[in-house]
């Protein structure tokens, strides 16, 4: 959850700030006061997923959204405002709904609107939920009738509402990433129940489009959890507090089973892996423990089963005690990786070379074929079961090479990670922060995380962590010249978030634990590279390149996305002679180490080193 106060800002400029704060972070508006000289205001954001909790509190202030600002930028979300302390009035369309606390009320960003805060001797403080207009299973004429009217949140389904929405504010610092997610669920369902009763339209609730919306939410928790052994209908069915007769009925009406769509995508993320040349050497049952595959005889069941291989075909991979070479397995393996299509014939012609050699052969034997009938059963003869062509005098074999396929999705989102994992780990030479952005968007592209994506962006600016120039600029107001090892950091954060992340090794939960407890005592020292690895040992993953002499990051995580990374940032400077070369210090110094999601600017424990040098 981010906190943002106008206490840490200048008189003069606060309100100047809450301007832009609430056009950049909620919605655009026009907003007026009597207070500009010296505007008090705070507001806790707590996202959770598409959807997001804000809860403003400020002085007098009245807020106008107009046609103007609805065409330049409308993120079509519903708004449902609690007065929590203070009174407001707010009017859109042709409605107007004078709010004291308790009462509730609910109004769009698609059309213009006019609100007021009431200045009352002391600050007015309101819990706003946007929800995303595809999010509320509700007909769009029905929820127009209810905007701009008051309803009092002191009973029925509005005070379940409006009493989740004080706790969640509460206990927003407690939640992690995975709580949010479900209590988005939770958020949207209560918010459809209020609605509903409010405009007394409970038949009305669109049954179809609420399955709809969970069965996306399943399947994303399916994703994040598939190298769990455990995963099971009844672990998913309690996760999203449900039963497993209504897990599979939301399947059934997807037209497969829980069961069949985990399999499956366990399949493809070893299809990915068995593609990946980096894998080669670890062994198929390796890569299947990896995504949850924990009995090899189940996963060569589940994997042979879509390929259809035939008895025939693998005649010449036998060994001699009959058995199929695993040489071979992992090749046919490989194979079925690289195709989107189920393979039928793994072993369908020989390779090129096996060709020329067969070819050659024939030749040797003075040609005795002028026809492409006995040509194809030299080649046989001599070890090539299959071929394109006609005679050995004909140019048979520039018609054997085929235009490759286009590549496949799973070779494609391979691809992706693999850059995407070398320009974290070397992000100058990749182009910096431009390539890392490019990487991302293309990347959440091809996994249809788009959505996410954008939300992980916002985030990062709500916590200060981004901001017009960047992540760039957000950083040169914290370190000094950390180049980009230290903005590969908070791009690798948002890696390590989706699994995209490929760390080199990982700490245990205990490790990890004990790291964090000690970090804040051990910066409080002078430290350099050399005492960071071997107190810590090596990374988990380095950003910056080898190079001994300059700066770079260690990154310190579990193999849970729930856990936060620990980063060490390190520098090395350049004297101020105008070169290069040599840096400041024989070795890079340790600046800060940063853990946690809160406030960016609070997430940093600097040595004496980084305090000196910290921009003004």
């Amino acid at each position: 959850m981010i906190e943002l106060r106008s206490a840490d800002i200048p008189a003069a400029e606060r309100f100047d700030w809450w301007c832009d704060l609430t056009a950049r972070q909620l919605i655009p508006t026009e907003i007026s006061s009597d207070h500009t000289a010296d505007f008090h205001a705070s507001v806790s954001l707590l996202p959770l997923g598409a959807t997001l909790v804000a809860a403003p509190q400020c002085d007098g202030m009245r807020s106008t959204r107009t046609a103007r600002l609805i065409r330049r930028s409308d993120p079509e979300l519903w708004m449902l405002t609690l007065v929590s302390t203070g009174t407001m009035w707010l009017e859109q369309g042709r409605d107007r709904a004078p709010l004291t606390a308790g009462d509730m009320v609910l109004h769009d960003t698609s059309r213009p609107f006019d609100s007021q805060i009431l200045h009352r001797g002391g600050l007015a403080r309101v819990i706003t939920l946007y929800l995303p207009r595809t999010a509320v299973p509700l007909p769009e004429r029905l929820l127009r009738a209810q905007t701009a009217r008051p309803f009092s949140s002191r009973r029925g389904p509005a005070a379940l509402l409006g009493r989740f929405l004080e706790q969640l504010l509460k206990q927003g610092p407690a939640l992690g990433p995975a709580d949010r997610a479900r209590l988005e669920t939770v958020a949207i369902d209560l918010s459809a129940v209020f609605l509903a009763t409010a405009a007394d339209a409970g038949r009305t609730m669109q049954a179809q489009t609420r399955r709809r919306a969970l069965a996306r939410q399943i399947k994303v928790f399916v994703q994040r959890h598939l190298d769990r052994p455990d995963l099971s209908p009844a672990s998913i069915a309690a996760a999203h507090h449900i039963s497993v007769r209504y897990l599979h009925h939301i399947f059934q009406q997807e037209e497969q089973t829980i069961g069949g769509y985990i399999r499956a995508e366990r399949l493809e993320r070893c299809r990915a892996d068995l593609a990946d040349g980096r894998h080669t050497v670890h062994s198929v049952t390796e890569i299947a423990a990896r995504w949850g595959f924990a009995d090899p005889a189940a996963f060569n069941r589940a994997f042979r089963s879509p390929m259809e291989r035939p008895r025939a075909n693998i005649d010449d991979t036998q060994r001699p005690d009959g058995r199929v070479s695993s040489g071979w397995l992992r090749q046919w393996l490989v194979a079925a990786a690289m195709s989107d299509q189920p393979i039928r014939r793994p072993n369908a012609g020989p390779s090129r070379p096996s060709q020329e050699r067969a070819a050659s052969r024939c030749r040797s034997t003075g040609g005795c074929c002028r026809t492409r009938a006995p040509f194809i059963r030299c080649l046989k003869r001599y070890g090539a079961r299959e071929f394109s062509g006609t005679c050995h005098q004909e140019p048979w074999v520039s018609d054997m090479t085929t235009s490759p396929e286009p590549r496949s999705s799973t070779e494609i989102r391979a691809y992706l990670g693999r850059q995407l994992n070398q320009a974290l780990r070397r992000p100058g030479m990749f182009g910096g922060e431009t390539a890392l952005r490019l990487l991302f968007d293309h990347l959440a592209y091809a996994e249809h995380q788009e959505t996410e994506w954008a939300q992980a962006l916002r985030s990062l600016e709500m916590r200060g962590a981004f901001n017009s120039l960047g992540v760039t600029g957000a950083l040169a107001t914290v370190l000094p010249d950390l180049r980009d090892d230290g903005v590969a950091s908070i791009y690798a954060e948002a890696a390590h978030d989706r699994g995209w992340l490929q760390a080199d090794r990982t700490l245990t939960t205990e490790d990890h634990a004990s790291l964090r407890r000690r970090i804040t005592a051990w910066a409080a020292h002078d430290r350099t590279l050399t005492e960071v690895r071997e107190e810590f040992g090596p990374p988990s993953v380095l950003l910056g390149g080898t190079n001994p002499f300059y700066g770079k990051t260690f990154a310190y995580l579990t193999d849970q996305a729930t856990e936060p990374i620990i980063f060490f940032h390190l520098w090395n400077g350049c004297p101020d002679t105008g070169t290069t070369w040599r840096p400041v210090h024989d070795e890079p110094v340790l600046l800060a180490v940063r853990c946690g999601r809160g406030a960016f600017k609070d997430t940093f424990s600097f040595t004496p080193e980084g305090s000196r040098r910290r921009p003004a």
